[in-house]
C-alpha cells in the first residue's frame, strides 16, 4: 500500500489531538522527521540497484557514488557477469584501502571531497586498457612530439612528480587567454576500432595550486588521425565528479559522448590534442603537469544502496523531501508507521507536550527495536585494522 503526504497528515492528526494548526512549518517537520528517521535506521523501502554509468576502470579506483546514496549506506556493488561466492567486498577506511589496494582483492571504500561521496575499489574483470601516451618523454619515435601553444607554454620532462612509467610533462600556463593547448600529431599509429563508443578517454592532469583549481572551467581531449579528423570532448569535473583541485586530477571523456570531426580512422590514430579551459585573469602559473593518455574499456557493475530519496512524486520522480500533498512515502506500512511516529515526536516537541512527548518517544523506540529485529541492515560493515601481526 502508498501512503501519500495527505494520509500522513490525517494520521499525525489523529496523534497530536488535531494540534496541527499550531505548528509553524508542518511539511518541513514532517520532511525533517522522515530524514531523520532513515539516519537513525537502514530502511528496506529505500533500497535501490542501479548501475554504475561509468563503469569500473583499470588503475582508476575512484567512481562517482549515485547521488542519492545515503552517507556511506553501500549494500553490495554486483558485476553484470562472473560472480562467484569468492568475490565478496571487504568495506574499509579510505586509509587503508590505499595501503591494502596491492596486495587485496575486492576492498572498497566511501569517501568524501567536499561533501561528495566517492566509491573506491580494487576490482576490475572484463576492464581493458590502451596507452595512448604514457607522457615519459616529449619526444621519441614512437610517441612523437609534444608542443605548447595558445597560453601553454616551456614543456619539461618532470621525472621527479608523476603517477604512471618514469615520468610527466611539465608545462606553464602565460595570463591573458582561455585555452592552454598541447598537441602531438606524430604519434605512431595506434589501433583504437576496438574502442569506439564502449570506451572512456582518461588524462591525468595536475594542478599546481588553488587558485590554478579555481580558474580551471574545462579539460578537452581530442584524439584521431589528424588535426582534422578527430573526436573531441570535454569535461568540468574530475572524474569521480568533484570539482577540481590542487594536486593530480583524473579527467574522463566518453567516447560515445564525444564529438565527431570529419571523418577520423580509429585504426591509426596519430593525433592527439589537450586543451584547458581557464580565466583570462589567471596570473602566469608554473608546474602544471599531464600524465597517463589512455583509453579503457569499463567493467560494467550494478551498485545496491540505501538510497536518501524517501518520497516518491505522483509522476514518479524521486524526492528526498515531499514538495506536493500527493507525493508518497517510499516504503510499506513498518517505515510509514516509524515516520509518523517520529514526526509526532517532532509536533509534540513543538507543541510543548510534555506527556505526548514521552508517549511518541517510547512509541518510536518501540516501533525501532522491532523494525531492526525483522529487517537487519545489509549496508556493508567497516573493517578497521588496528594493527598487523608479523608472519610467525
Amino acid at each position: 500500500m502508498s501512503y501519500s503526504y495527505s494520509q500522513f497528515v490525517t494520521d499525525l492528526k489523529d496523534k497530536t489531538h488535531n494540534k496541527l494548526g499550531s505548528i509553524v512549518n508542518l511539511r518541513s517537520l514532517i520532511n525533517k522527521s522522515v530524514r531523520e528517521t532513515n539516519a537513525l535506521l537502514d530502511l528496506a523501502g529505500t533500497k535501490r540497484l542501479v548501475r554504475i554509468p561509468t563503469g569500473f576502470f583499470t588503475g582508476k579506483y575512484q567512481v562517482p557514488c549515485p547521488t542519492d546514496m545515503k552517507q556511506g549506506a553501500l549494500i553490495d556493488i554486483n558485476p553484470l557477469r562472473d560472480r562467484t561466492w569468492e568475490k565478496r567486498w571487504t568495506r574499509v577506511t579510505p586509509e587503508e584501502f590505499y595501503s591494502r589496494l596491492n596486495v587485496e582483492d575486492f576492498l572498497c571504500s566511501i569517501d568524501n571531497d567536499q561533501a561528495v561521496q566517492t566509491i573506491l575499489a580494487n576490482a576490475f574483470g572484463d576492464s581493458v586498457e590502451l596507452v595512448f601516451h604514457e607522457m615519459d618523454a616529449i619526444t621519441d619515435p614512437a610517441g612523437g612530439t609534444w608542443s605548447a601553444a595558445l597560453d601553454a607554454e616551456n614543456l619539461a620532462l618532470d621525472t621527479v612528480n608523476y603517477l604512471t612509467g618514469n615520468a610527466s610533462i611539465r608545462f606553464d600556463t602565460k595570463t591573458g587567454l582561455t585555452l592552454a593547448l598541447l598537441q602531438n600529431s606524430t604519434v605512431s599509429a595506434i589501433d583504437a576500432s576496438a574502442f569506439i563508443n564502449v570506451s572512456s578517454v582518461f588524462l591525468s592532469l595536475y594542478i599546481p595550486s588553488d587558485t590554478a583549481a579555481a580558474a580551471t572551467t574545462a579539460v578537452g581531449i581530442s584524439w584521431g588521425d589528424t588535426s582534422l579528423a578527430y573526436m573531441t570532448g570535454s569535461a568540468s569535473t574530475v572524474f569521480d565528479g568533484t570539482p577540481f583541485k590542487a594536486g593530480w586530477n583524473i579527467i574522463k571523456i566518453d567516447w560515445s559522448s564525444a564529438t565527431k570531426v570529419g571523418s577520423p580512422a580509429f585504426a591509426g590514430v596519430t593525433y592527439f590534442s589537450i586543451a584547458i579551459g581557464k580565466s583570462a585573469a589567471l596570473a602566469a602559473t608554473k608546474g602544471w603537469r599531464i600524465d597517463k593518455l589512455s583509453v579503457i574499456k569499463g567493467d560494467l557493475n550494478n551498485i545496491s544502496y540505501y538510497s536518501n530519496y524517501y518520497w516518491k512524486s505522483s509522476a514518479g520522480t524521486l524526492l528526498e523531501n515531499s514538495t506536493a500533498d500527493t507525493d508518497v512515502v517510499n516504503g510499506d506500512e513498518d517505515e510509514y508507521d516509524l515516520y509518523v511516529a517520529r514526526a509526532a515526536f517532532n509536533c509534540a516537541k513543538q507543541l510543548r507536550e510534555r506527556d505526548d512527548i514521552t508517549m511518541a518517544k517510547e512509541e518510536f523506540k518501540e516501533l525501532s527495536e522491532a523494525y531492526k529485529k525483522n529487517y537487519k541492515s545489509e549496508k556493508l560493515p567497516l573493517i578497521e585494522t588496528y594493527f598487523d601481526l608479523p608472519t610467525i
